[in-house]
């Protein structure tokens, strides 16, 4: 899994559009959009820990459970 696998999945549970996961995580649309891109090379990877701390909370769970779950 990755970043983006775990991001959609925890969206798709839910019911968060990309607009609804910026507003909740005080990130702009357009970098929800890059994180989330399809093509793996426009694709942004890096992160800080505030936003996926930031990331997290909006999707109702913590920094290190989002990122096991994407280290799975």
């Amino acid at each position: 899994m990755s970043w983006k696998t775990a991001i959609e999945a925890r969206m798709k549970k839910y019911g968060q559009t990309k607009a609804t996961l910026a507003a909740g995580s005080k990130r702009s649309k357009a970098f929800i959009t890059l994180l989330l891109h399809d093509d793996e090379n426009r694709r942004k990877t890096g992160m800080s820990l505030a936003t996926v701390e930031a990331i997290a909370n909006a999707l109702h769970t913590s920094g290190w459970q989002l990122w096991k779950e994407a280290k799975k």
